[in-house]
């Protein structure tokens, strides 16, 4: 018989009795299951460049008054195998967090990661509602599945991304969701045993799975296939007879949905599926030399990791081709991140949960949330976003759901570690508020800057926060040059926060070069400012070629060396492959390279391979000018400063190479 949907405890006599509930507890899981289905719209992290920590803030700051809530009703903590794997994961990332190279990061990392850890026991203390808190989650995730569809409708784009960065973190929100989604039906089924309304309650498997199809996301339609393999084990070992049953009696329906998902997906993510099946495809290969990057990050401190939070500054170190801020698969990360010991004990997690889960059986998708977002896991960074990381836990706390566990509630007084938990959430949020308050005035700076004024806010942003080190670095490019002693020692303080950065020295060097009349320690100084950046990040072209033209106007014939290097770069993986590919971003430092070490290849007689390298730099040039056309709104939106590379030389580059052939 199926359990029912509010799981009765059983009294010292073993009798019956309903879960105990009191407001504070009432209200709490309200606010959570309120919490889950916003995850997905306002705690999706918009862009994953923009340093924008507000959603952050508010999700850890509604957290803390589940927490508080929970408190107060006596909400009682069990720490099962798996629980006790999450609390030992947080524990490992809090120690990795102290040994951090950059503190400011990680610890919003640390809060980020304390807040979804929560959730998982905010699940299991109101396990009786669980199945409430699962459809919490799938109508947040189909809500906004539903808006990409009606978005999809009306411009046709088939890489929906939702609220999410790009479309592969959407995917990784919805293939988990997707598997989650039969348990609606399910219930229906359940309190009306009417076949027909339990065919309406499929109404949001299928908004995902088209959103899903809508997305072109390889990753997200790979993971899906995979969970679906997981559901069908499960459904079969749990329900073997009444699936039967119900395939008899709905295969007409079953067929057509068939036949729909179908259609999208070979019209969406088919063809990116074919073209992977190349050695030259860029998305593929891309995260192919990535992860070999992310596991060279992972070997420099397998202990404890280079810090929660540190991809983004460290990676440059260790990448093999064009730069990412996440390593496009989350387990890599969290061992290059947190080190080896902090991902096992995740996976140790995941472990005792299935292996409870497929024993107990309680419903038959249990593994289909986890299993999703694991294997999606293998192609995308989605843990490292709120609502995907929260639906991972919930996902978790279904695994180990017990219909038979003691009361919910204790008889009188506070629950100490829920009441600690608010306390650690409260400042995990306002820590994140500071931080976000400053990022906001840093922004408002920017955009000043493009507009050629001079920002007067940078210390403010530096009082906000003062462990920031991109706020004293803009502390110090803002401040007039006449005033050298408060820049230099602001370009001192960003370096000191943030060793591992290349952009502190790259900036600190730019800033003394225009002086009016660098003195002889001034320029030896640019020199080792640049030595140290391109020792931080040596692949970037933007980087070498800098250093290589500043070296050739000091009279340094090294800098023929930076442009040859340039240039060898062209065919290597970082040339070849970026994190965007050629469609969407073309990097013209190629270009530029050819352009200045022109005069010393003819002198030397190579005029076959000059001739060969300007006619390739005119052909990224051209590429350049094509996607500069189909960008105008976003070029002036910006002032021609765009993530996918800056064109405002186009027009000199081009003539200069034209004169030379």
């Amino acid at each position: 018989m199926s359990p029912p949907l509010f799981a009765p405890t059983r009294s010292p006599q073993g009798e019956a009795e309903a879960p105990r509930f009191s407001l504070a507890s009432g209200l709490g899981l309200v606010l959570l299951a309120l919490w889950l289905s916003a995850a997905p719209s306002q705690f999706s992290g918009l862009t994953s460049g923009d340093n924008n920590f507000w959603p952050q803030s508010l999700a850890l700051l509604l957290l803390g008054g589940v927490a508080l809530l929970a408190s107060v009703a006596g909400v009682r903590v069990q720490l099962e195998p798996v629980g006790a794997c999450l609390l030992a994961f947080s524990g490992w990332t809090f120690l990795s967090t102290l040994c951090a190279v950059y503190a400011h990061d990680a610890w919003l990392e640390m809060a980020r990661v304390s807040g979804i850890v929560f959730v998982f026991f905010a699940c299991r203390a109101f396990r009786h509602w669980l199945d409430w808190l699962v459809l919490a989650s799938v109508a947040g995730a189909t809500l906004a599945g539903a808006i990409a569809i009606v978005d999809f409708l009306s411009s046709h784009n088939t890489a929906q991304a939702g609220a999410f960065a790009n479309q592969n973190l959407f995917a990784a929100l919805l293939a988990p969701s997707l598997w989650l989604s039969p348990l609606v039906p399910v219930l229906v089924w359940r309190r009306t045993r009417s076949l027909a309304l339990a065919l309406v309650g499929l109404a949001p498997f299928v908004c995902l799975g088209l959103s899903l199809a809508l997305t072109s996301s390889k990753g997200g339609f790979l993971s899906a296939v995979a969970a679906a393999l997981v559901f069908g084990l499960a459904l079969v070992r749990a329900k073997g007879g009444a699936l039967k049953t119900f395939v008899r009696r709905a295969w007409p329906m079953l067929l057509v949905m068939l036949m729909v998902f179908g259609a999208v997906g070979a019209k969406t993510v088919g063809p990116r599926l074919l073209s992977a099946r190349g050695s030259e495809d860029n998305s593929t290969q891309f995260r192919a030399y990535t992860w070999r990057g992310t596991l060279a990050m992972a070997r420099a401190r397998p202990l404890v990791g280079l810090g929660p939070g540190a991809f983004p500054t460290v990676f440059p170190r260790f990448a093999l081709a064009g730069y990412t801020r996440a390593a496009h698969q989350s387990w890599l990360q969290i061992a290059a991140e947190s080190g080896i010991p902090a991902l096992l004990l995740l996976l140790g997690a995941f472990t005792f949960a299935a292996r409870e889960a497929w024993r107990k059986l309680r419903s038959p998708q249990w593994a289909q949330g986890v299993c999703g977002l694991a294997v999606h896991g293998c192609f995308d960074s989605g843990y490292f976003t709120i609502a995907v990381g929260a639906l991972l836990f919930v996902a978790l706390a279904l695994c180990v759901r017990d219909e038979d566990a003691a009361p919910a509630t204790q008889k009188r007084g506070l629950s100490l570690p829920f009441l600690g938990a608010t306390l650690v959430l409260l400042v995990a949020g306002y820590g994140s508020q500071k931080v976000a308050s400053a990022e906001d005035i840093l922004a408002q700076g920017q955009e000043q800057i493009y507009k050629g004024i001079r920002p007067t806010n940078a210390r403010e942003a530096v009082q906000d926060d003062p462990g920031s080190a991109r706020a004293w670095n803009f502390l110090a490019r803002t401040t007039p040059l006449d005033n050298r002693e408060v820049w230099e020692s602001a370009f001192e303080k960003a370096a000191g926060l943030q060793p591992d950065s290349a952009a502190h020295p790259r900036d600190y060097a730019q800033q003394l070069a225009s002086l009016p009349a660098p003195t002889a320690a001034d320029l030896q100084k640019i020199g080792e400012l640049y030595d140290r950046a391109v020792e931080l990040d040596p692949l970037n072209s933007s980087l070498r070629l800098e250093r290589g033209k500043w070296r050739l106007d000091a009279k340094d014939r090294r800098g023929f060396d930076d442009l040859g290097f340039v240039l060898r770069e062209w065919d290597a993986p970082y040339g070849k492959y970026s994190a965007l590919g050629r469609e969407t971003n073309v990097n013209l430092d190629f270009a530029r390279a050819t352009l200045a070490l022109a005069p010393r290849l003819k002198a030397q007689g190579q005029n076959a391979r000059l001739k060969k390298l300007v006619a390739r730099a005119l052909e990224d040039c051209a590429a350049a000018r094509k996607l500069q056309k189909t960008r105008a709104d976003l070029l002036a939106a910006t002032a021609g400063r765009i993530a996918m590379g800056n064109f405002s030389d186009l027009d000199a580059l081009e003539s200069g190479l034209r004169a030379i052939r």
